[in-house]
């Protein structure tokens, strides 16, 4: 069974957000993770929306029969910890915090059947 794979990186949203985003996304056809894409009220839902787009139009172009996007399965999402910018606050008394704007890289996997 063949399999489609997209990795976005350096996506501005911190890991732990993300992941509780994408739990929605696992085991689900791409028709139903479009559907619930477009319900999901986050910011962060529009990279990982891209992500399964990207992973299911690799796969159907790795076909030789033509199918439709929407009948592929979401096999595996996974997100990883990208690197941290870091910007400084200051603070009272001449001291300053560290501010860590986090990034997260996406990796999906989508197949033909379940």
């Amino acid at each position: 069974m063949k399999e489609g794979v997209a990795i976005h990186k350096y996506i501005r949203a911190s890991p732990k957000k993300l992941r509780r985003i994408v739990n929605a996304f696992k085991k689900k056809n791409v028709g139903e993770a479009i559907a619930i894409a477009k319900v999901l009220p986050s910011y962060s839902v529009t990279p990982v929306l891209k992500a399964i787009l990207s992973a299911a139009h690799n796969l159907k172009n790795k076909l030789e029969e033509i199918k439709e996007i929407e009948e592929f399965w979401v096999k595996e999402i996974r997100i990883d910890k990208g690197f941290s910018f870091r910007r400084i606050k200051p603070r009272a008394r001449g001291r300053a915090d560290i501010i860590r704007k986090r990034t997260a890289h996406i990796r999906v996997v989508v197949t033909e059947g379940e």
